[in-house]
C-alpha cells in the first residue's frame, strides 16, 4: 500500500510556461539570411556586360564558352546575335567584377582554337575543352564595346621584352610571327609589317624576349636567315645552316658587335638596316659616304643594281642606280 506524505507543502511547486519559440522557427529565417547573403555575393561579384564584334561564330556557344585571361575564367558568352550589318556577329558577354579594370579601349579579344602557324601547333587544349574567348588587358579609356581579332596576337599577354623596327627593300617571305634567331636560339619574333612614310623602303617590327633584348645594341646586325648560307672564297666554300624552322619557312638572326658595350644596349623602336645575307652584315658600313655619276658610251650589259665598286680587289662602294641618258 502506497504512503503519502501530508508534510509536502505544494505552495513550493511552480509552472513553467514551455516557450513558443521552438528552434525548428528559426530555420526559415537562417534560409532567408543565407538567401539574401547569397543574392547580394552574386550581384557584388558580377561584373559589367560588354559587347565583342568577331567575323565569324565558329566554336561559340551561349552559356557555355568562356572568356579567359592567363587560363582564369573573367568572363561567359551569354549571347550570340548577327550584326545590323549583316557581315559580322555580336557576342554579348557577362565580364566578373575583378574583370572590370580590364576593360579599356585598347583591351584586345580573340577566339583561341586549334591553329598550325610558323612557331607550332597551338590551342590544342580547345579539343576538348572547346574554344574559349582569350583576353589581352588594354590601358586608356573605359569601354564596353570592342571589336574582336580574326586571328590570335602574335604576343602572349604577359610577354615581356623590346620591340625594335627593321627597314628592308623586300619583304619576301617574312610575315607575323617569323621567328628571330640568336645563336640558332628562337628570342623573337615578326610582328607587323609595314611601308614606310616615303614609301621607298617596308619597315618590319620585331619583338625580342627578356633577357636576350640586351644582345641588342647600337651596331647589332641583322639579316636574313634562310636556313642555308652558301657562301666561296679564297679559302673554298662555306655553308652555315640555320634552326630548321628558318630552313622550312624562313627566318632572321642577329649578332651582338665586339664592340658594344652594356652602356650601348638600344632602346626600343631602333630602327635597324635588315640584310639580305649574312655575308652581307659582315661588310664594314661607312658613315661618310660620296656620290658620283659615271658614263659609260660602251654597253653595261650584267652590271645591276647593288653591284660592288672594288678598288683593287677590295669593295668600296656599290652601284645605286643605272638609267640611260640620250
Amino acid at each position: 500500500m502506497t504512503e503519502f506524505n501530508d508534510d509536502y507543502d505544494i505552495s513550493d511547486i511552480r509552472l513553467t510556461k514551455k516557450s513558443e519559440l521552438s528552434f525548428i522557427w528559426l530555420l526559415p529565417i537562417i534560409a532567408v539570411l543565407v538567401s539574401s547573403w547569397l543574392i547580394y555575393k552574386s550581384f557584388s561579384e558580377r561584373g559589367v556586360v560588354v559587347t565583342i564584334n568577331f567575323p565569324t561564330a565558329e566554336g561559340l556557344e551561349v552559356d557555355k564558352t568562356k572568356i579567359k585571361y592567363l587560363d582564369v575564367e573573367v568572363g561567359k558568352v551569354t549571347a550570340v546575335s548577327i550584326n545590323s550589318d549583316m557581315k559580322t556577329i555580336v557576342v554579348t558577354a557577362q565580364m566578373n567584377a575583378s574583370a572590370t579594370d580590364y576593360l579599356k579601349d585598347n583591351t584586345l579579344f580573340w577566339v583561341v582554337r586549334p591553329q598550325v602557324g610558323l612557331g607550332g601547333i597551338s590551342g590544342l587544349g580547345t579539343l576538348i575543352s572547346g574554344s574559349y574567348i582569350e583576353i589581352k588587358p588594354g590601358n586608356g579609356e573605359p569601354a564596353r564595346h570592342f571589336n574582336g581579332l580574326g586571328t590570335p596576337p602574335p604576343l602572349k599577354a604577359n610577354a615581356e621584352g623590346t620591340e625594335y623596327v627593321l627597314e628592308t627593300n623586300n619583304l619576301g617571305s617574312l610575315r607575323t610571327g617569323t621567328p628571330i634567331n640568336f645563336h640558332g636560339i628562337t628570342v623573337g619574333q615578326v610582328l607587323t609589317h609595314e611601308l614606310s612614310a616615303a614609301a621607298d623602303a617596308i619597315h618590319l617590327t620585331i619583338f625580342i624576349n627578356k633577357p636576350y633584348d640586351q644582345f641588342v645594341r647600337k651596331n647589332t646586325r641583322f639579316w636574313i636567315d634562310s636556313g642555308v648560307d652558301l657562301s666561296a672564297g679564297a679559302d673554298g666554300f662555306k655553308v652555315r645552316t640555320g634552326p630548321l624552322i628558318s630552313l622550312l619557312s624562313g627566318g632572321i638572326a642577329f649578332r651582338a658587335s665586339a664592340e658594344d658595350g652594356v652602356d650601348s644596349i638600344a632602346s626600343s623602336n631602333t630602327l635597324y638596316p635588315l640584310f639580305d645575307t649574312y655575308e652581307a652584315s659582315t661588310e664594314i658600313t661607312y658613315n661618310n659616304t660620296l656620290h658620283y655619276v659615271m658614263y659609260f658610251n660602251g654597253s653595261v650589259r650584267g652590271l645591276t643594281e647593288g653591284a660592288p665598286v672594288q678598288l683593287r680587289g677590295y669593295p668600296v662602294g656599290k652601284v645605286l642606280s643605272i638609267r640611260l641618258e640620250l
